[in-house]
This record gives C-alpha cells, structure tokens and sequence, in this order.
C-alpha cells in the first residue's frame, strides 16, 4: 500500500503601503484589507488585515504601513484618517465622508463610491508595493 502526502503551502505575502497627502498629525490612519464579499462593508466586514499608523508619525505628508503575512489573492484597500480617532468613517448628513478616505489603486471617490472592479488589486509572489494620496 503506498500513502500520497499532499502539502498545502500558503505563500505569505507582505504588502507595503506608502499613503501621501496626510494633512495634519491628529487622529489615526486605518488600514482595512478586504476581499469582494466585504468590499465597502463598514459593519460586520470580515477583514483580511487591518492596520493602523498614528498620523503623527507622517514625514513630509507621507505615512508607511507594511501588512505582514497576508495570503495569495485578490482584495482591495481601504484607507481612512480617522482625525477623531472614534475607530469609524464619520459622515456629513449627506451621507458624504467628513474625513479623508482613499481606496486602492488611487481611486477618486466622487459623486458615487468606488466599485470593485476600480479598486482591487492581486497578491501575489513575496511583496506587493501599494501606494495611494488622500484627496
């Protein structure tokens, strides 16, 4: 009797995010990673990573976050500055964000919310480099 071991390796992927245009040192840069399900969820996303950077640590309007360990995929990013630091998006009664919010692949937010297709990226190899400015 022969016995087939399979092995099932998961590529760990790191991706460094380089976000431009922070205007001020208050509050946090939050960093969501999501997959197409939970694109644009704010409640009961299920997130792929997250990340946080205070805006403090910003050199010339510029901050860096690196997401460690991430599989093989296609997402998309989410990026916020929470200024409150209150752990949300806060909007106007527009229904309009009130704080700075960028999505991959640098994609403008305008009259309507970016759609999956605009913002998703693939993670692939060892590293990926994303890099986005607030507007």
């Amino acid at each position: 009797m022969f016995a087939t071991l399979t092995s099932l390796s998961v590529v760990a992927v790191e991706i460094d995010i380089e976000i431009g245009n922070v205007e001020s040192d208050e509050g946090s840069i939050r960093i969501s990673l999501v997959d197409e399900a939970n694109f644009l969820k704010q409640k009961e996303a299920q997130y792929v990573a997250v990340g946080e950077v205070a805006a403090s640590t910003r050199v010339d309007g510029v901050v860096f976050l690196t997401l460690r360990a991430i599989p093989e995929g296609t997402y998309a990013l989410q990026i916020i500055h929470d200024r409150d630091d209150n752990g949300t998006l806060n909007f106007s009664f527009l229904g309009t964000p009130k704080e700075p919010l960028v999505f991959s692949n640098d994609v403008k937010v305008r009259l309507r919310p970016p759609r999956w297709d605009e913002a998703k990226f693939e993670v692939r190899g060892e590293r990926v480099s994303h890099r986005v400015s607030f507007r």
